[in-house]
């Protein structure tokens, strides 16, 4: 909670910039050189590990993003995460690790993990009719049974969770209903 509180001040200080073309989110890449960011995502681990002690994580790389989705049909559309090597020990990374920072009912914008990356044009084809953050969100849905072969499972965003899986796990980030969306993703090992 403490890491929650005190992050939008950090962000604002931030130079942003934007995103890929697969994502209109805003990222901000944060050197957590105060170690605020990291003992929040260490007290989230080892949450974590107590509830089940095969929790394969134990680390964080100090370099992480801040998503920003400021208006409503802000989505990610359907990737897999790469690895990364932490300077510091020379470790791979192997998941990816979110922490919903704003969220609640109703505000779009999960994180579904699918069965199979689509063609990337079948996807795009399928969700280009939209004309409203609602209609994408419905599209979004439809495509992932159609184009993705069904879903795994689905985070909904709210403050304070942390969700985890595997770098080469296919997800996506459906619409925004309710911006703002603002998530903390980092890399771990």
């Amino acid at each position: 909670e403490a890491m929650g509180n005190s992050l939008p001040r950090h962000c604002a200080r931030l130079g942003r910039g934007r995103g890929s073309g697969n994502t209109d989110a805003i990222r901000i890449s944060y050197f957590d050189a105060t170690g605020i960011v990291s003992r929040g995502i260490a007290s989230a681990l080892a949450g974590a590990r107590a509830m089940d002690p095969k929790f394969p994580l134990s680390a964080v790389q100090p370099n992480v993003k801040f998503l920003v989705y400021e208006c409503d049909g802000g989505k990610l559309v359907p990737h897999t995460d790469l690895s990364k090597t932490c300077d510091e020990t020379g470790m791979h990374t192997t998941h990816t690790l979110i922490i919903y920072l704003t969220g609640g009912p109703n505000s779009g914008g999960e994180t579904v993990m699918l069965k199979k990356l689509p063609k990337v044009h079948e996807f795009n084809e399928e969700t280009a009719p939209a004309t409203n953050a609602g209609e994408l969100h419905r599209l979004y849905r439809s495509a992932c049974t159609s184009c993705c072969e069904g879903t795994y499972d689905e985070a909904m965003p709210r403050r304070g969770r942390l969700f985890v899986f595997p770098h080469d796990a296919p997800h996506l980030a459906m619409p925004v209903l309710k911006a703002p969306k603002l998530i903390l993703r980092a890399e771990a090992y």
